[in-house]
């Protein structure tokens, strides 16, 4: 690795894993006020599956009334086993509140960024934030410890130089 590429990438590399980590935790520390709020009759669901380095993913995808986006729920195989309950339980014509993470971006016609269900009060589903929370708080130790080690090693290659 050539010495100007590094001097660039490396940093670059760190801000983005403290950027990651950032997110993460502000995913993991949301409140229902922060939240969009969609009140709204579920018309449709279906469960989208896809395939990401070896490894299966699922989405519970509804339709809303009066929304153009779809809102989903993304898990992993176990997660969707867990799941499954839940989808059965979310049925066709029925009005439900879905509480939304609005830092999921929109893909596909979906934002899978549903953080809560409830129907007339009761909760259905809330997202568990803990690993989002501990994966965050890892992500900001290694960026903050890269941007101080590169600080350390330029210092030293300055002082050396002059």
């Amino acid at each position: 690795m050539s010495d100007k590429f590094a001097r660039i990438f490396i940093p670059v590399f760190f801000a983005f894993i403290l950027f990651a980590g950032i997110l993460l935790i502000y995913r993991a520390t949301l409140k229902v006020p922060d939240m969009t709020v969609i009140k709204a009759k579920v018309t449709d669901k279906g469960i989208d599956q896809w395939m990401m380095k070896g490894r299966r993913y699922f989405e519970f995808v509804f339709t809303l009334e009066g929304q153009q986006d779809k809102v989903g729920i993304s898990m992993t195989r176990d997660e969707y086993i867990q799941y499954t309950p839940l989808y059965n339980t979310i049925t066709p014509g029925k009005t439900y509140t879905f509480y939304m993470d609005t830092s999921f971006p929109v893909n596909k016609g979906v934002n899978a960024g549903i953080t809560k269900i409830d129907e007339d009060g009761a909760e259905l589903y809330r997202m568990s934030n803990a690993t989002n929370l501990w994966v965050g708080i890892l992500f900001c130790a290694v960026g903050v410890g890269g941007a101080l080690y590169i600080l350390k090693n330029r210092k030293k290659e300055e002082g050396a130089v002059s």
